[in-house]
């Protein structure tokens, strides 16, 4: 990993020179108005664009949303680069908390290691002094709208923010921009496309993500936006039962802000149809009550009818893309669809299996939550379900949660905390496995290999029944290492395992031909016996 900055030493900007560098982080994402207004407004989760409507561009400096801690940080900095703003109204729907931190920062200020009081560990960016820190909180007011003013009332919200006394005069003849460090990841060489990760439970999996991207990925530059390391197609399966309920280490999450109270919050809003004015959309309004030209359509509600008529319906499927509201809309769902499907496992037991499509996806932050919501989806449509699958004399139980991201990325701001979570959490360390010597099931099978004469024998198992399905002999290693490769192992230690009996038993009949007494026993290797 490598660290970089956006510019090298602290820069002084000139009043006059503000008009056309300010702002300096997301500018396509904001509203800008009057360089020289002392107004600027955070609209958290609500769009941004319902002021907009109202406001008069010479009415505010910039009007733009803050989803993260991360956006928490940018904002300070775009205040201290800007000394016309004289106060910073904060309101709109806070789904992640960027409201209550921002407020803390102004009446609480910050510890001395840049952590945040009451969000430990979040930190504000260290490159900004702790004087310039002081100066902000002395010379920017902060009014916060969050309690009085309803989340979708931008008319109310306007009307206050009209008649709020400014004093016009900068704090200062001049602003400063420091530095932006970014942690970037080594470029180690892979696939261009096409990645899989996995885990028993939501935690496994994310570790393996993080861990994935952090090794994989390619770095992307987009002018104004955060840097990201992104892998596309990269696909995440969890195999376990674990929901928001009880998860497994809650504590894993611990970089991301106030993660177990937001993820329950989130997983209630993600199965509920109801409308929220002020934000651009949500996922359970989508699949729920999908806007169309013939009214709205409970998608949810007809997967559950096609799979209880037709267990192996092809058509369980939800599109949370409205293409009428979201082609030209500034923001639009990042998932794009949900599709359920049963499959019988090994024991011929039927499993509901969920899909699901991201077009965009910010994996350190947003991942987990999205989930937590999917797996209660998949829960709510499984006890909908078991009813028509008893009457046919069936049973159905929970099965694999898969997401496929068409561009699954880390900003470059949550990097450092992906590497410490790793760190802190080693993904080799927080592996489930299903076997003694951390070792899993292969659901490919089992081998056995031994030798009769001059040909190495292998004898693949169905680990479920104990039934050999094939039996090959082999005269070289080149030829049972080609065999093995089609396709007939799908776990990586698995893998390893039987290319190391491979060795050992091809290894043994040559020394065996030379005279050498020696034994070979599978798992144990070559040994020489005591004389």
């Amino acid at each position: 990993m490598s660290k970089e900055a956006d510019i090298s030493i602290p820069e002084r900007i000139e009043l006059n020179q503000l008009e056309n560098a300010w702002p300096f982080y997301h500018r396509n994402e904001l509203a800008l108005g009057k360089i020289d207004s002392p107004l600027a407004i955070a609209t958290l989760w609500t769009q941004r664009q319902g002021l907009e409507k109202i406001l008069g561009k010479e009415e505010y400096s910039a009007i733009g949303q803050c989803f993260s801690a991360r956006g928490v940080s940018l904002i300070l900095r775009e205040l201290l680069a800007n000394p016309n703003i004289r106060t910073l109204v904060t309101w709109g729907r806070d789904s992640t908390g960027t409201g209550e931190q921002i407020k803390t920062f102004f009446e609480t200020g910050i510890n001395a290691d840049y952590t945040l009081p009451g969000f430990e560990p979040i930190m504000i960016h260290e490159e900004i002094p702790m004087g310039e820190i002081s100066l902000l909180r002395k010379n920017v007011r902060h009014l916060d709208l969050r309690g009085s003013v309803e989340a979708h009332d931008y008319k109310t919200a306007a009307e206050i923010i009209k008649n709020i006394p400014h004093n016009s005069q900068p704090w200062r003849n001049y602003g400063m921009r420091y530095p932006l460090t970014i942690t970037k990841s080594r470029k180690n060489p892979g696939e261009i496309i096409g990645y899989q990760t996995r885990g028993t439970t939501v935690e496994e999996t994310w570790l393996d993500i993080l861990d994935t991207i952090l090794r994989f990925g390619k770095v992307k530059e987009i002018p104004g936006e955060d840097s990201k390391l992104d892998i596309p197609g990269l696909t995440a399966i969890v195999t376990g039962d674990e929901d928001y309920t009880k998860m497994s280490n809650p504590n894993i999450f611990k970089y991301i802000p106030d993660f177990e109270n937001g993820v329950k919050k989130y997983v209630d809003q993600f199965t509920s149809p109801e409308h929220i004015e002020e934000i651009a959309y949500h996922y359970g309004e989508e699949l729920f009550a999908h806007d169309t030209r013939k009214g709205k359509i409970n998608q949810i509600r007809y997967i559950i009818k096609k799979l209880s008529s037709n267990i192996h319906s092809g058509r369980a499927f939800a599109s949370s893309w409205n293409v009428g509201r979201h082609m030209e809309a500034p923001e639009g769902p990042c998932l794009v669809d949900v599709q359920f499907s049963t499959v019988q496992d090994e024991a011929s037991k039927y499993k509901l299996v969920l899909m699901s499509h991201f077009k965009t996806h910010d994996m350190f932050s947003a991942w987990p939550s999205n989930v937590f919501g999917l797996r209660e989806l998949q829960k709510l449509v499984l006890r909908e379900l078991r009813t028509p699958f008893n009457e046919k004399n069936l049973s159905l139980d929970l099965g694999p949660l898969t997401t496929v991201s068409g561009s699954a990325h880390i900003y470059g701001g949550q990097i450092e905390n992906a590497q410490k979570t790793l760190q802190e959490f080693p993904l080799s360390e927080n592996r489930n496995y299903d076997l003694s010597g951390r070792l899993n099931q292969d659901p490919r099978g089992n081998y056995t290999f031994r030798l009769e004469g001059n040909k190495v024998i292998i004898d693949h198992y169905n680990h479920n029944t104990g039934e050999i399905m094939e039996t090959e002999e082999f005269s070289s290693r080149a030829k049972a290492e080609k065999w093995m490769a089609e396709k007939r192992t799908s776990d990586p230690l698995h893998t390893i395992y039987v290319g190391r009996e491979l060795a050992n038993i091809f290894t043994y009949r040559e020394l065996r031909d030379k005279g050498i007494n020696v034994e070979y026993h599978q798992d144990r290797g070559i040994v020489f016996p005591k004389d």
